[in-house]
């Protein structure tokens, strides 16, 4: 395939095929650098009664990982089906809106039942709550023993390996709710429910996600997702390159994984802006520039989640002048956190951000009344610190977007980096949850 034979319809149709800024990865081929965690949800759900639990930071990719896993285990008769937590769901809303998921159209259940028949060979069912199933209505859960009841017989009529995820798990604000997920999990074992579940939620540890239920912990089968390492990011990249036969120079991939720090999110941001503005060139373009790529991050940044954006506009509009959007950037530059503020100071902001420019920096005394800011509701708390001075971002894929910013304000955070291979940043932290 070559950029320059495409219309435009053909080149849209390829171009998502290639890059996912707003939408989950669903194939193992674009999954890339997580081989290692798709093994162990294999091995997860090779053992019976085991459920799988990812977790990890927002933006690394959790709900990738669990969409493509769930196509590969789910049988092909059908399609794995997922449900999304709110702050305020309940174990019982959650289970009804899973079953609800699970249930065939009205017209496939008449299908299903005629080839399989009404089936109340199982514990906890009458023909009473079947024949309101068959008719497209989902009984009330009022417990567990229900729920697995009531799971157990759509089953049935959903296919043959049926896999359901449960994303956003971290909303949810009740323990008492998360404590009735625990002791579910642990009679999917014990009553043989046949559905494989896959769970989803921002954490840095399963306890944070789940609750510290031992009773349980066999069950389930943690995955920690972390920031992909840049050889990982680069091809994002490189599949682009082979799909479309163009070339996007090595340092122009190094400058990205560099830009996304492990978050594959902005790789293919900044990619899918690159495709496009290659594609705009007149004839089109098949080397990517370093301007074409300069204008890409430009466009990147207008593109970028709304969140995003919200949280950097929050904490740097107050003021018309630059300093907070330099504090920023020298934290951004940050390769180890958490990090003392006076040394953001003296190896980032002053070394870095004004190296060519040490007139019009800010003095000691009013960085650390700006960076101490920055972490105030005023100011969107967008970094955490702690009583000895300790600085981080309190959301590291915020770091990523940070770092777009400096990117097209024309500031290299990577000078002092030991070679254009350094590895994606270590990420510590002054809070468990």
């Amino acid at each position: 395939m070559s950029l320059r034979l495409l219309g435009q319809e053909a080149f849209v149709e390829a171009k998502r095929a290639v890059f996912f800024p707003s939408k989950a990865i669903t194939s193992p081929e674009h999954l890339f650098g997580r081989s290692k965690q798709l093994d162990q949800i294999s091995r997860a759900f090779a053992s019976d009664g085991k459920q799988v639990f990812i977790y990890g930071e927002r933006g690394v990719g959790k709900t990738s990982l669990a969409k493509t896993a769930a196509i590969i285990h789910q049988s092909s008769d059908n399609d794995p089906a997922i449900v999304s937590c709110e702050a305020t769901s309940t174990f019982r809303q959650i289970m009804e809106d899973v079953a609800i998921a699970c249930l065939p159209t009205e017209n496939l259940i008449n299908k299903v039942t005629s080839t399989r028949g009404i089936n109340i060979g199982v514990k906890g069912m009458n023909i009473e709550l079947a024949q309101q199933i068959e008719s497209g209505s989902i009984p009330p859960i009022t417990n567990i023993n229900r729920a697995i009841a009531i799971l157990k017989y759509i089953a049935l009529k959903h296919s043959n390996k049926p896999i359901v995820i449960i994303d956003e798990f971290d909303r949810i604000e009740d323990p008492a709710q998360k404590k009735s997920f625990a002791e579910f999990i642990k009679q999917i074992s014990d009553q043989d429910l046949p559905i494989k579940f896959i769970f989803c939620g921002i954490s840095r540890d399963i306890e944070s996600l789940i609750g510290q239920h031992f009773s349980a912990g066999r069950y389930m089968a943690p995955v920690e997702l972390g920031p992909l390492p840049h050889d990982a990011l680069w091809q994002i990249f490189d599949q682009a390159e082979i799909t479309f036969g163009i070339t996007i120079d090595r340092e122009l991939k190094i400058r990205a994984g560099r830009i996304a720090d492990g978050y594959p999110y902005f790789m293919h941001l900044i990619g899918d802006c690159l495709l496009w503005n290659m594609y705009a060139e007149q004839p089109q373009a098949d080397v990517a520039t370093p301007e074409i790529f300069e204008k890409s991050v430009q466009q990147a940044v207008e593109d970028a989640e709304p969140m995003l954006r919200d949280c950097y506009d929050t904490a740097t509009k107050k003021y018309a002048n630059e300093d907070y959007h330099e504090i920023l950037w020298a934290v951004s530059a940050v390769t180890v956190f958490p990090k003392k503020w006076d040394e953001i100071y003296d190896k980032y902001y002053r070394n870095i951000i004004h190296a060519n420019t040490p007139e019009s920096m800010l003095t000691k005394d009013q960085f650390y009344k700006r960076i101490l800011k920055l972490t105030k509701e005023s100011h969107g708390e967008i970094l955490r610190t702690n009583e000895n001075g300790w600085y981080e971002f309190r959301e590291n894929v915020v770091r990523s977007y940070v770092r777009l910013r400096a990117v097209e304000a024309g500031v290299d955070l990577d000078v002092d980096l030991p070679g254009p291979l350094a590895g994606a940043s270590q990420i510590g932290s002054l809070a468990k949850a």
